[in-house]
């Protein structure tokens, strides 16, 4: 050591820093799912699926397209399934589901929603939004539960947390749910 106080200091700045290990896959709490996936009548899942996609082109090193595979989820549901379901045998995590049976339960709900959209009178179709979209977010919860497992975060703790724009989301998604509300309350006492 020398007494020149005017002296860098001697250490190597240049230390390696660790490469980032990219996520096995896109981890949520099951209460921001449910909670985006509702108050955005079920646009979450679209956005979801295209995390998962992209996640796995990362991963992968895939040259899969996610933005079709999200806008077009019941084509590509059951690969994504499978694939969750490899990982969880890969990393010995076991999960009390059918990724099969769950896939074929998303599309027919989706499936559900378009039809019954179609054979129910305009005036009631605000309630078939409440009752395909409990199971339609309830097949794809299904799959994020076994997802934060294979990640080793079951409860989803690292995104847990509802940030900035999903909080903006929320609110703006609320004034829709207010909307929506009165519309049907109104076709419902017939008053409109």
């Amino acid at each position: 050591m020398t007494n020149d106080i005017y002296k860098t200091p001697d250490a190597e700045l240049n230390q390696a820093q660790p490469e980032p290990v990219a996520s096995t896959y896109y981890v949520v709490s099951a209460k921001k799912f449910i909670t985006l996936s509702i108050l955005t009548f079920g646009f979450y899942v679209v956005y979801w699926f295209d995390r998962q996609w992209r996640t796995i082109k990362v991963r992968d090193g895939s040259n899969i397209w996610p933005i079709p595979r999200a806008i077009f989820s019941i084509f590509y549901v059951h690969a994504l399934y499978r694939i969750i379901d490899e990982s969880l045998k890969e990393k010995d995590k076991t999960f009390n589901w059918s990724p099969d049976k769950t896939a074929w339960a998303y599309i027919a709900s989706a499936c559900a929603n378009v039809i019954l959209n179609q054979l129910v009178p305009s005036s009631q179709e605000s309630i078939i939004v409440f009752l395909v979209l409990p199971f339609f977010i309830w097949f794809t919860l299904k799959a994020q539960m076994a997802i934060n497992i294979v990640c080793g975060d079951p409860d989803g703790q690292s995104n847990n947390r509802f940030s900035t724009t999903n909080i903006v989301l929320i609110l703006l998604c609320g004034i829709f749910w207010l909307m929506f509300l009165l519309g049907a309350y109104m076709q419902l006492t017939g008053k409109v």
